[in-house]
């Protein structure tokens, strides 16, 4: 269960990050988009229909505002996930990268 929580919040980081770079990306899109590097995800590579940034906006949402959150100071040790879980997990914040 603590491999679960722990992914669920490395992919919440990595959406909340993407949330704020696609938030400072210009309005307009550039006359020609750059090539994307070796190693990187396409655009196309989104084969998602695009989510409403309300939906993020209620996932990140903390549900009791009166809660002061208390920071992370070390990430316990736990038993290194299945080659599965971990293909899913890379599929996941591959379409994510490539979503935003």
């Amino acid at each position: 269960m603590r491999a679960s929580a722990g992914a669920l919040a490395a992919v919440l980081v990595v959406v909340v990050t993407l949330m704020g770079a696609a938030a400072g990306r210009a309005q307009e899109p550039a006359a020609t988009p750059p090539a994307t590097p070796a190693g990187t995800t396409a655009p196309s590579g989104c084969t998602v229909e695009a989510r409403p940034l309300s939906f993020l906006e209620t996932l990140v949402r903390l549900p009791d505002p009166d809660v002061t959150p208390v920071p992370v100071e070390s990430v316990p040790e736990g038993v290194p996930v299945d080659e599965a879980t971990r293909a899913e997990i890379t599929a996941t914040v591959t379409m994510l990268i490539a979503c935003a």
